[in-house]
C-alpha cells in the first residue's frame, strides 16, 4: 500500500492548456511543475509542528 495521496484540481480550459504549453516549453510534465511549486511552497510556507499528548 502507497503512503501517496492524491490532489485533484480543477482549472478552467485556458488556464490548463497555457500550463500544459509553459510545461513543455520548459521540458516539464504538469506534474512535475506542480510537485516543483509544492515543494517550495513548503518550504517557505513551514508548517507549524504538531502537537502531541
Amino acid at each position: 500500500m502507497s503512503d501517496e495521496k492524491r490532489l485533484n484540481v480543477k482549472l478552467d480550459a485556458e488556464k490548463h492548456e497555457l500550463f500544459r504549453r509553459a510545461c513543455m516549453r520548459n521540458e516539464q510534465t504538469m506534474t512535475e511543475a506542480v510537485l516543483d511549486f509544492i515543494e517550495r511552497y513548503i518550504q517557505d510556507n513551514p508548517a507549524p509542528e504538531k502537537k502531541t499528548s
